[in-house]
């Protein structure tokens, strides 16, 4: 896919490098398990030790300096080899971060659920006041589930936007950068199925 290293090539590492650190949790706890995962992760995809086994701000500063590395034709390493080693990096991020939110979307979901039924069961009893407090729970779950989606779904969105800027078929979707065939059929068929 890569005969040569270019600037588009480079500029699509360091800008999907940026999108999983937009991705990474905020709350600092769940930031250090992302980035240790990530590091495990990246080291069994490529078949090595751990990038990294300092302390979780030193795996994040590790995987940072190896992912935005100058390209050499010295260091052994093919220029597609390069770029995908670096997308593989990406692509367990985005899984990574997809994989911990189905888990909180389900968490939500089942209180949204819980909600709904009980002002069923108000509403069914004739008690609004009830339901009218619950109602306000319920909204807020809701809000707070879009809220959890949206800037997820954004980035997936963006990352797929530098793939065609960078001239590569690729397309992020379900856990996976795969080969973009067919962009009708991706934009009608796979992203409504795909999309939560």
């Amino acid at each position: 896919m890569w005969q040569t290293f270019s600037e588009p090539a480079g500029r699509l590492i360091v800008q999907a490098f940026q999108l999983v650190e937009q991705i990474c949790p905020s709350d600092p706890e769940e930031a250090k398990t992302f980035w240790i995962e990530l590091n495990a992760l990246l080291a069994r995809e490529l078949g090595s030790r751990a990038l990294s086994a300092t302390s979780p701000i030193g795996v994040h500063y590790t995987m940072k300096s190896w992912m935005l590395e100058r390209f050499s034709t010295f260091s052994g390493s093919s220029a597609d080899l390069f770029v995908k080693e670096r997308l593989s990096l990406v692509e367990l991020g985005f899984r990574n971060r997809e994989e911990a939110m189905a888990k909180t979307r389900s968490k939500i979901s089942d209180r949204i659920a819980f909600y709904t039924e009980v002002i069923e069961q108000q509403v069914s009893a004739g008690t609004m006041d009830a339901a009218a407090m619950v109602y306000g729970d319920l909204k807020r779950t809701q809000a707070e589930l879009i809220s959890l989606n949206a800037p997820f779904q954004e980035a997936i969105d963006e990352l797929n936007v530098r793939f065609q800027l960078a001239g590569v078929d690729l397309h992020y979707h379900n856990g996976f950068i795969q080969i973009a065939t067919d962009k009708p059929i991706e934009q009608q068929i796979e992203e409504p199925f795909w999309h939560w």
